[in-house]
């Protein structure tokens, strides 16, 4: 039972990271590709609308200033990226890699279910092969990442305290109505391992639901994101063609 807990938690964590590989991909391609255009083509554009001056087109403007920055001052680009990488490494070792679930559609739902998928899980197999509820609990709390620990921790605490393990859950806002309803009736019939299977169920069936439905919309939201780029670049480019054409 715990091996297929192990690999079952191994498959969902590599479902998820699938999930961002696809937009990290495309999104990567499409900053190096727009460099690119903003490093090499905006200047030939620059020297063709020389003339225009304060006439020039406002969103060409901000490109042929941002190809001077690159062009002219790229040891404060190099230092800002090296900067927002310390940032990111920051970020990464607090939270771990799931908080870029939260930059993609239904990313948020998705890790709360993953994680309330792992923590009933779990409860259940400990609960079923006889480790006392308060050293459960305890494990179970790992499942989350490090700052949610502190939000269920009270759990533990009430249940310490000697209060219900439904009552304690209810304290703490991250476990739904439902898990707490749940958590009470296997408390009153005795079968607290059978409340937590059934959890675990409900989560995973939400869990497939969700992903199927954040893949199904990521690609199209993609494709409208690099389209509108893309446009925006070639009215910036293009347009004051059309202006000088005005002038003769």
């Amino acid at each position: 039972m715990l091996l297929e807990f192990y690999q079952f938690q191994q498959k969902m964590i590599l479902e998820q990271k699938r999930l961002l590989n696809y937009p990290l991909v495309v999104f990567s391609i499409f900053i190096v590709l727009s460099l690119g255009a903003v490093i090499f083509m905006v200047p030939m554009f620059k020297r063709m609308y020389a003339g225009l001056g304060e006439d020039l087109f406002w969103l060409t403007r901000a490109l042929v200033k941002l190809s001077d920055s690159l062009l002219f001052n790229p040891e404060a680009w190099i230092l800002g990226t090296l900067f927002s990488g310390a940032i990111i490494v920051f970020v990464y070792r607090l939270f771990g890699w799931y908080w870029l679930l939260n930059l993609i559609p239904g990313g948020k739902r998705l890790q709360q279910s993953v994680q309330m998928l792992f923590y009933s899980r779990s409860m259940e197999i400990m609960l079923l092969t006889g480790v006392h509820l308060q050293e459960a609990l305890a494990l179970a709390e790992e499942m989350f990442p490090k700052l949610l620990r502190k939000r269920i921790a009270p759990v533990r605490e009430a249940v310490d305290s000697g209060k219900s393990l439904c009552d304690a859950y209810a304290m703490v806002p991250v476990f739904s109505p439902m898990f707490v309803k749940m958590v009470a009736l296997g408390e009153s019939s005795g079968h607290l391992p059978s409340s937590f299977a059934r959890i675990g169920s409900h989560n995973q069936e939400a869990l497939k639901k969700i992903m199927a439905w954040a893949s199904t919309l990521i690609e199209p939201l993609l494709m409208i994101l690099i389209a509108l780029g893309v446009l925006g670049f070639l009215l910036s480019m293009y347009l004051p063609l059309f202006r000088m054409a005005e002038r003769f």
